[in-house]
C-alpha cells in the first residue's frame, strides 16, 4: 500500500536514492538516452573567498532521467545509481517493454500474487530494474560520459539477463513460501495479526525492487521459520504465545517509528539494520535449529536502537 511504502521510505528500508531534501537545484528537462555529455563527479564554485561544493548526479524520474546537483557525495551518487539504472532499463525496453506472465507461477503462489494488489506491468519493471542494478550498475565505478554508458550496457547484457532469471526463480519460491505460510495462519486461527503482519512488511508491492538484494536472498530462510513457528503453534499455542511476547516488544517500537513517527531519527541506515535484525531476532526466537545470518540477542538490538532514533 501507499502508507506501507511511505513509511519504509522514512524508514531507510526501501533501497532507494536520497529524498529531495538532499537536492541544491535540478535541471527540469527529462532525458530518456544519455544525450546530456558528460557528468563531473563534483562542481566548486568560488565567491568572495567561499568555496561551494556540489555533486552532480542524474535523477530516476520514472520515465527518464533528469541532471540535479545535490549537497553531499552520498545523496548523489545514491541518486546517480537509480538514474544510470532507470537509462540502461529504457534502452534495454525501447522496442518492447517487460512482461511477466502469472501463469508461470505455480497455482498457489499465483493465488497469493493476487491478494498484493501488485501489478504485473510494475512487477515486470521492477525485475528488470532490480537486475540491472544490481548486475550492471552497483559495485562498479560510477558512469559519467556516454561512451561509458555504452560500453556499461554492452558488457553486462548477459549478466543482467543471469540476474533477471534467477530473480523470478527466487520471487516464484517467496511467492509459494507465503501462501504456504497465509494458509497454515489461516487454517490455525494463531496469531493472525502477528503472521499477517510479518508477511505485509515482507512481501508488498514493488519489494522486488525496494528490498536490499542481499536481505532479498534471505527470504527463504525467514518463510522457513514462520513456518515450522506455525507448525510448531498448532501443537502448543501457549508457548508461541510466550514467544511473540517476548519479539513483540522490539517489532512494536520499530512500527511506532517509522508508522506514527513517535520518535526522532537519527540515522536512516542503523534503523534499516534494526528492521533487518528483527526479522534475524524472530528466527532465533521461533526457529532456533534454522541460523541466523549474523548473531542478534536483544541487547544487540536495543544498542542497534539506540544508534537509530532518539530513546
Amino acid at each position: 500500500s501507499r502508507s506501507l511504502d511511505e513509511a519504509l521510505s522514512a524508514a531507510g528500508v526501501n533501497d532507494r536514492p536520497g529524498s529531495a531534501s538532499a537536492l541544491v537545484r535540478h535541471d527540469t528537462k527529462k532525458h530518456t538516452a544519455w544525450d546530456f555529455g558528460s557528468l563531473d563527479a563534483a562542481n566548486v564554485q568560488k565567491s568572495a573567498g567561499w568555496e561551494l561544493r556540489n555533486y552532480p548526479g542524474l535523477n530516476d524520474e520514472g520515465d527518464g532521467v533528469t541532471l540535479r546537483l545535490f549537497k553531499d557525495p552520498k545523496s548523489a551518487a545514491a541518486a546517480h545509481e537509480a538514474g544510470v539504472t532507470r537509462l540502461m532499463y529504457l534502452r534495454l525496453t525501447q522496442h518492447a517493454r517487460p512482461s511477466f506472465a502469472t501463469k508461470r507461477l505455480p497455482f498457489p503462489a499465483a493465488l497469493y500474487f493476487k491478494t498484493l494488489n501488485y501489478d504485473t506491468a510494475r512487477l515486470a519493471e521492477d525485475l528488470l530494474l532490480a537486475s540491472i542494478r544490481e548486475a550492471a550498475v552497483r559495485s562498479r565505478e560510477p558512469v559519467r560520459t556516454a561512451e561509458d554508458f555504452e560500453a556499461l550496457v554492452k558488457s553486462t547484457r548477459a549478466a543482467v539477463d543471469a540476474y533477471h532469471a534467477n530473480l523470478v526463480a527466487l520471487l516464484t519460491n517467496v511467492l509459494t513460501a507465503t501462501s504456504e505460510c497465509a494458509e497454515l495462519a489461516e487454517a490455525a486461527n494463531l496469531l493472525p495479526d502477528a503472521v499477517e503482519t510479518q508477511l505485509a512488511w515482507l512481501v508488498y508491492p514493488g519489494f522486488v525492487r525496494t528490498v536490499p538484494a542481499d536481505k532479498l536472498r534471505e527470504y527463504p530462510r525467514y518463510l522457513k521459520a514462520l513456518k515450522i513457528r506455525l507448525e510448531r503453534a498448532k501443537v502448543n499455542p501457549l508457548s508461541d504465545r510466550a514467544k511473540e511476547a517476548r519479539f513483540a516488544p522490539y517489532w512494536e517500537v520499530y512500527y511506532e517509528t517509522v508508522v506514527k513517527k513517535s520518535s526522532k531519527i537519527l540515522d536512516r541506515g542503523a534503523l534499516s539494520d534494526y528492521r533487518w535484525m528483527l526479522e534475524e531476532f524472530r528466527v532465533s526466537v521461533f526457529a532456533q535449529e534454522i541460523k541466523t545470518a549474523a548473531p542478534v540477542s536483544p541487547k544487540r538490538l536495543e544498542a542497534k536502537l539506540a544508534e537509530a532514533i532518539e530513546v
